[in-house]
This record gives C-alpha cells, structure tokens and sequence, in this order.
C-alpha cells in the first residue's frame, strides 16, 4: 500500500480537489445553457439619439431565438429599440408555413433568413427614425 496514498490529509486534499473540480464543470456547464438559452445578437442599429450623444448602447438590436436547424422548437426573430422600446417579432414558424394561407412550406433555415431580413429592415428604419432621448432617473 502506498503511504502517501493512505495518508488522511492527503486523501482530504485529493477529496477537496475533487469537489472543485467537480464544482468548477458544473458551473461551466450551467454558464453553457445559460449561453445556449440567450437570445443571439444578429445586428445592432444606432438611433439617432445614440448617434448625437455618442452612446452606443441606444441602438435597435436584432435577436434570434432559436437554432436554425432545429426543425421541432418555436423560435423567432425580434428587433427591439432599447430607447423607447418599440419592438417587432417573426415568428420562423409563421415564416416556415407561409404567409397568407400558402400552401409552401420551407425550411427552418429559409424561414429563419427570411424572418432575420424582414426585422432588420424594420431595426433599420426605426433606428433613423426613432427621436427619443433617454430620461434619467
């Protein structure tokens, strides 16, 4: 038998690295789904309030919900204007059926593009529209 393997502080700091291990793959695989969960940024936009006072952060973001080879979850494209919070959604699985009862049915990537080009046209036409300032407080 090793000595230093049957040694009780040394089977307590084996034990103790074991839990911070173990600790440390848990919390990255929490971050993951976290991350996997969490909308994706397409596009961001600058209003023109963003632009005048030099703020990045007062811009029209485009997000996307889902996977786009994901053929069974509901998913969406979504612009949101984060000054005055007017928002759009596209939903992929309207996209995916068609419009106005078509009977074409496409895939979750075509509805996905399609649903991304219709929101990012109204992000950037609401960003160059968009006037309202930020009110503190």
């Amino acid at each position: 038998m090793d000595p230093i393997a049957s040694n009780p502080t040394w089977q307590r700091m084996l034990a103790h690295d074991q839990r911070v291990r173990a600790a440390k793959e848990a919390e990255k695989a929490r971050k993951d789904a976290e991350k996997a969960k969490a909308p994706r940024v397409i596009a961001r936009y600058l209003t023109e309030a963003g632009k005048a006072l030099g703020d990045a952060d007062l811009a029209v973001t485009v997000t996307e919900t889902g996977p786009r080879d994901d053929e069974g979850r509901a998913a969406s494209t979504v612009g949101k204007c984060l000054v005055c919070t007017e928002g759009t959604t596209e939903f992929w699985e309207t996209v995916t059926y068609g419009y106005n009862d078509e009977p074409t049915e496409h895939t979750v990537t075509w509805a996905a593009q399609r649903a991304e080009q219709v929101v990012r046209r109204w992000a950037e036409t609401h960003a160059i529209q968009c006037r309202e300032l930020p009110v503190e407080g």
